[in-house]
């Protein structure tokens, strides 16, 4: 697609996936192309902070299915998440009027690359993500993967969001 039809397509579509953000109280560290960075844990962190992330994740699936589904939105989209837990250093790295919250360190590069492993329309996580998840979630373990980075390949879980769970 052309630059200005991809930008067309998308605009309807990060408002609505911010709000799911912020209503499950993530912040929006970024939009980097066609693609969003949030976290949680920063700069206010919940015990749940997990479980928050993945809920956000498939309620932004549903979003997305639904918008297309109804016909709001012309063509398909659909998107693939991933979501990893660890440490990281949180601040601003821009300037002193600028406030942006960043993220650097080892989780948010293997978050980016669970990402790059998961289909259109998958939730994948590490398996550190899905331990702290509530006794019931609906998740489906696919063992190790490689990852661009990493020299022995990470456990990925999947998320089964479109069953209503």
């Amino acid at each position: 697609m052309a630059p200005t039809a991809v930008i067309e397509m998308l605009n309807p579509y990060f408002p609505a996936l911010a709000e799911i953000v912020f209503r499950y109280e993530g912040t929006l560290e970024k939009s980097i192309g066609d693609a969003l960075q949030a976290i949680w844990g920063a700069p206010f962190a919940h015990p749940d902070d997990p479980e928050r992330a993945v809920r956000a994740a498939v309620d932004m699936q549903r979003a997305i299915q639904g918008r297309v589904a109804s016909g709001r939105q012309p063509g398909s989209l659909s998107v693939h998440i991933g979501v990893n837990s660890g440490v990281v250093a949180a601040g601003n790295i821009e300037s002193e009027p600028y406030l942006q919250v960043a993220t650097v360190g080892d989780a948010t590069n293997v978050a980016s690359r669970i990402c790059s492993l998961a289909a259109a329309g998958e939730i994948l996580l590490d398996t550190g993500t899905a331990s702290r998840l509530g006794a019931g979630s609906a998740l489906e373990p696919l063992g190790p993967m490689a990852v661009e980075g990493k020299v022995e390949p990470i456990d990925v879980v999947r998320v089964r969001w479109d069953g209503g769970e």
